[in-house]
């Protein structure tokens, strides 16, 4: 709108595809609020073809004049120039290339005799001209015209177009749709007809079928007075006046996926023509973008919309020279870097992509291989996916006969694992895994089994199925005893001590780990004693034992920066910033979490930085500064949703919720436990869902909705006895007695809460032992029970002094103490309250210290 205030303009050009939008836009600018009188205002049609007679007395009477030439050509062009002159008009001329030839010259030269004159000596006036092809005249900014090109709608404007025409489904694959065709406009009203007529407007019906089919020839309707128009017929304008050599050179830049510049470009059009002439190739590539089937990018790069490119490769024959000439373009031009941003390996990619369109698979594989470590670093999963899925699809049917065939069957399968295995997609990890056990079973590599067993366990752990898990490694640890591999063992002991860590048997979990940091160190594998270290301290950590978790945390830090192991030293930083701040030191804690974000944010370690600005969240969320809390786990939502780490994006929600939920925004708490149930569920990560539910039932337990709260619980309860999760089995239990509490409910309650005990002391879970013992304790010291709440209050008292959970320790002493004077034992009370008191102060807990101090003073 800015060009139509400007006196400088004198012709405005949309040009783009036919369909694309340009006389919708045209009648937008025609229809708006611009400073020039809507009597001066004035649309001419050009599809008729008519002769330029017709089209300048056509204009001057339409705008309220009267022609005086005779019908000279030359007398007629300076009239039309001198009335637009006189005053300020707006004149469109829709549809230009009807009247232009194959070389985009006029087909009556009056019209191109007018625009010349009106370039040269015009005035006042503006005019717009809509056309799929630019006129010759349009070319350069020797002209006081602007120029735009016309791309489509853009994503979030097609799906409301598609909505608007009564089309539905879910949300992404309507926005994926939208992408593929660049959401042009015709082409989606085409597609949102077909859908009505035969689809009853359910996008999911088409999800199946061939797209492009559907796109270009099934999704037909009117276009410009065509009855039968389809996508094809509107592209077929474009490409029907290009000669042989500009067609084949079209379809050799159509196998570039990415922008590419004039150089790649010309490693096409020298195959193509007899000699690579850069004024030719200027040219080549300046006819296809006039012609719209090519955009041309700032800095001068070239990119095709992904509707023309799939176009033209729809139709073409054999591109197998094409993709030939890119693989030689992309190994020459794209050396790799590894210390960058995805785009620095954006062309290995495509060398896959090229190598798999020749069916060299085997070469294919070599370059994915190359990227993986880079890929997986930083977090780029879905590109790891996508290649070996590729991959996978073509060999899964193969008779391998070599050994190296097998190996890449073997890393493809292994790699697909760990990949779903990120994105939390555990059930998937697990066929995966278990295929490769069948594999290694068939071909007798003893070390690949014991690798497929270890990953196999890791995916049983985060299934909350530690049993399962302690299994898998055992079973990897006996073979690669067996076969002598000391490094192996070592990693699998590790696993095997987190296993029984997340059991809560802290005893056994540092037995495995002390025996893995012992073979470390005798092998002199550095960075696996560094791991070993760290875990220990993550385990003396929980033990409440936090000097020694310190110094464990900063041994594994030491040894990270002196190999050289970024990665790991993140990782120490960050675990070193959870131990201090499970002992209060909250400004050294923030310190360690900084500098691991600093040092991801610098190797472009995306995993990295998420932890950092989680465990960010974390700390200022303890402490109170709700807002800053917020905005670090915004970060790491971005992030998330930046890399497509759906999994990651589930887990910064629910810390979003449950931050909302700690400044009492109840609703904006749900909204985000919602959000991320919904990825939770769409990924079958069940033994998180128990989790998200669980949180969410708190929320519903503060806002007094006791019956949501059990609904969200029963429901967290089921899950988990359907995946064997017994720990969530435990926390679910517990949320239901408390709910069954507040309503009253007292045998359901007591009942709830024997069973979450019960199924704690059967799988060692100390901590949910703990909570049910306390939780009994209140119940029945409330029911005035108070021997039987004494028993469970003493129980509870041994386990949390076990686990050093002191601030329970601290609440078991002060119920005791209300239970003693209540048996009119004061001096026991007294007893009590003098222990809780000397937790609480060391802890820092004040107004808890009053209180016990109260109480003494009632006694004395």
């Amino acid at each position: 709108m800015e060009w139509l205030q400007d006196k400088n303009v004198k012709a405005i050009g949309i040009f783009g595809l036919g369909g694309i939008g340009k006389s919708s836009l045209a009648v937008r600018i025609y229809n708006s609020e611009i400073s020039i009188p809507k009597e001066n205002r004035f649309w001419v049609e050009v599809t008729v073809k008519p002769d330029f007679a017709a089209f300048a007395k056509g204009i001057i009477a339409g705008l309220g004049g009267k022609p005086t030439s005779a019908g000279k050509i030359e007398e007629l062009v300076n009239e039309l120039v001198a009335f637009l002159s006189k005053q300020q008009y707006f004149l469109v001329v829709d549809n230009l290339e009807t009247l232009l030839d194959e070389k985009r010259r006029w087909l009556d030269e009056g019209y191109g005799d007018f625009f010349r004159e009106w370039f040269q000596r015009g005035s006042n006036s503006i005019i717009l001209v809509t056309s799929r092809e630019k006129p010759i005249l349009f070319d350069g900014k020797k002209a006081n015209n602007f120029c735009l090109e016309l791309g489509g709608i853009g994503v979030e404007n097609g799906v409301e177009l598609l909505e608007k025409e009564g089309i539905y489904g879910e949300k992404k694959d309507l926005q994926e749709f939208c992408e593929e065709v660049n959401s042009h406009p015709l082409c989606l009203k085409l597609v949102a007809s077909f859908l009505r007529e035969y689809c009853d407007c359910d996008f999911n019906e088409i999800k199946e079928l061939q797209q492009e089919e559907l796109v270009y020839e099934e999704a037909y309707g009117l276009h410009r007075n065509r009855e039968n128009a389809c996508l094809s017929w509107s592209l077929n304008q474009h490409l029907e006046n290009l000669d042989t050599v500009s067609k084949r050179f079209l379809e050799f830049l159509c196998v570039y996926r990415l922008p590419f510049d004039s150089e790649a470009a010309g490693v096409m059009f020298g195959k193509i023509g007899d000699n690579l002439d850069k004024i030719k190739l200027k040219k080549a590539l300046g006819g296809l973008v006039n012609r719209s089937l090519l955009m041309k990018l700032d800095g001068g790069s070239f990119e095709f919309l992904s509707l023309v490119r799939n176009f033209v490769i729809s139709k073409s024959e054999d591109l197998r020279n094409a993709h030939e000439l890119a693989i030689d373009y992309y190994r020459k031009y794209y050396p790799f870097t590894s210390d960058k941003a995805i785009t620095d390996v954006d062309g290995y990619l495509e060398l896959f992509y090229h190598h798999c369109q020749l069916e060299g698979y085997d070469s294919a594989f070599d370059v994915i291989e190359y990227c993986y470590s880079f890929l997986s670093l930083r977090g780029y999963y879905t590109k790891i996916v996508e290649s070996y899925e590729i991959l996978l699809k073509v060999w899964e049917e193969k008779d391998f006969k070599d050994f190296n065939a097998i190996s890449r069957y073997v890393f493809t399968v292994n790699s697909l694992g760990n990949a779903y295995e990120f994105f939390g997609e555990y059930y998937k990890a697990i066929k995966f895994h278990q295929h490769n056990l069948e594999i290694n079973a068939i071909i007798d590599n003893n070390q690949w089994e014991a690798s497929s067993l270890n990953n196999l366990g890791n995916a049983y752990k985060f299934l909350g199925k530690y049993n399962n898990a302690i299994q898998s490694y055992q079973k990897s640890l006996e073979i690669s005893r067996e076969i002598g591999n000391r490094k192996g063992e070592a990693s699998f002991l590790n696993n095997l001590g987190n296993a029984y860590k997340s059991l809560g048997k802290y005893n056994n979990a540092i037995d495995y780990i002390e025996e893995s940091l012992e073979i470390n160190r005798e092998i002199g594998n550095q960075k696996g004693e560094a791991k070993a270290l760290g875990n220990l301290g993550n385990i003396f950590q929980r033990l409440g034992k936090h000097s020694e978790a310190i110094n464990y945390q900063q041994e594994s830090l030491k040894i990270n920066r002196e190999i050289g192991n970024r990665e790991g030293e993140v990782s120490s930083l960050n675990n070193l910033g959870n131990a201090y701040k499970s002992q209060g030191k909250y400004e050294n804690a923030i310190e360690s979490y900084q500098k691991s974000l600093e040092i991801s944010r610098e190797i472009k370690y995306f995993q990295g930085e998420i932890n950092s600005l989680n465990n960010l969240g974390d700390i200022f969320q303890c402490l109170g500064k709700y807002n800053k809390a917020i905005d670090y786990y915004q970060a790491s939502l971005e992030i998330n949703r930046r890399i497509e780490y759906r999994q990651g994006e589930a887990n910064s929600l629910y810390n979003l919720g449950n931050t909302y939920h700690c400044l009492g925004e109840y609703q904006n708490a749900i909204e985000s436990y919602q959000e991320s149930l919904k990825i939770k569920r769409k990924l079958e990560n069940s033994k998180e869902l128990t989790d998200v539910l669980g949180n969410l039932g708190v929320v519903y337990t503060c806002l007094k909705e006791y019956q949501k709260a059990i609904e969200s619980y029963q429901e967290s309860l089921e899950i988990s006895r359907r995946i064997c999760y017994c720990q969530g089995e435990v926390n679910s239990l517990i949320g239901l007695g408390v709910n069954y509490n507040f309503l009253g409910k007292d045998k359901e309650a007591i009942e709830s809460y024997q069973e979450s005990l019960e199924i704690s002391r059967r799988i060692g879970y100390h901590q949910g032992e703990s909570i049910s013992l306390y939780n009994l304790g209140y119940l029945y010291y409330w029911l005035q029970e108070y021997q039987k709440a004494m028993k469970y209050y003493l129980e509870a008292f041994d386990i949390s002094i076990e686990i050093g959970d002191y601030f329970k320790v601290g609440i078991c002493c002060f119920y005791l103490g209300d239970i003693f004077i209540k048996l009119n034992q004061n001096t026991e009370a007294k007893k009590y309250y003098l222990q809780a008191r000397d937790l609480f102060k060391a802890m820092g807990l004040y107004k808890d210290v009053e209180k016990c101090n109260q109480k003494i003073e009632e006694l004395n």
